[in-house]
């Protein structure tokens, strides 16, 4: 099998162009005939670095996860959550293909159901790792009862119900 070949992340070019082009801008003969172009160059590649970093989603969830914290505190004297949240259109689809249940077959609950990452990483929000349960199967899925392939068998099965309903309705 062969190996997958390692690539730089996006974050280290910009990086390394950043700081190339500060130290040629700095350092440069020019710099005094041209000082304007130069701060120019530095002031477009400041630009682009932070564009990039914003881009990147480790260092939004930084930032923002740190905005988040600083204003609950301020507001309210508690600790905010680490996670990112679920975006509402996600948290609908989610409902939505739940039905407003919970999402295991089994259960016959009728609460409102809560939002639960499969893989118990709060990052991770794609639709294929969020499940709506009812609060019984949420704590129970959290206690380990319920097993992480059976919780995601219940997903497919619930996409499965969901896109031929939508085939279904068209």
């Amino acid at each position: 099998m062969a190996r997958r070949q390692r690539r730089p992340k996006v974050e280290f070019w910009a990086g390394l162009i950043f700081v190339a082009l500060l130290a040629y801008a700095l350092l440069a003969d020019w710099w005094k005939e041209h000082s304007v172009l130069g701060w120019i160059i530095v002031g477009v590649v400041v630009a682009l670095l932070a564009f990039l970093l914003y881009k990147s989603e480790p260092f939004r969830r930084w930032v923002f996860g740190t905005v988040k914290k600083a204003g609950e505190s301020i507001v309210y004297g508690t600790k905010a959550s680490a996670r990112e949240p679920i975006r509402p259109e996600d948290r609908k689809k989610i409902m939505e293909r739940a039905r407003y249940r919970c999402e295991n077959s089994g259960c016959n609950q009728h609460a409102r159901p809560h939002i639960h990452h499969i893989d118990f990483n709060n990052s991770n929000n794609k639709l294929t790792n969020l499940i709506a349960l009812c609060p019984n199967c949420h704590q129970e899925a959290h206690d380990g009862i319920y097993k992480v392939s059976q919780v995601r068998n219940w997903v497919h099965t619930s996409w499965s119900m969901y896109n031929r309903s939508k085939e279904r309705s068209r």
